[in-house]
């Protein structure tokens, strides 16, 4: 899991450097941190109900990206925004029970 970790590490930081920082448009990058926080919590959900899965974490994510990608490019911004958000306030509903039972054990 460290290995994947470092990889993703280095791929992002490589990817930041590429880019110009002017060249992001500002509502691509706030939906795009909409489906990562989006999907993060997935991630993190699942592994605390012990039913983490990296292929699908990553495929789901990839779905989202291009899911808000195409709502952004149609002008469908704020819908994909509210979407998003809303998906992450239900997530955090989901995982409060068992992060709950988590600490509990611990």
């Amino acid at each position: 899991m460290l290995k994947k970790t470092l990889i993703g590490l280095f791929a992002g930081l490589m990817f930041a450097v590429l880019i110009p920082p002017n060249s992001i448009d500002p509502k691509m990058l706030t939906l795009a941190l909409l489906v990562v926080l989006d999907s993060m919590l997935e991630g993190f959900r699942a592994e605390l109900e012990h039913t983490f899965d990296d292929a699908q974490l990553m495929f789901g994510l990839l779905i989202n990206l291009l899911l808000g990608a195409l709502l952004a490019a149609i002008e469908l911004y704020m819908a994909a925004a509210i979407v998003f958000g809303l998906r992450i306030i239900d997530k955090v509903a989901d995982f409060r029970v068992p992060l709950l039972n988590f600490f509990r054990r611990v």
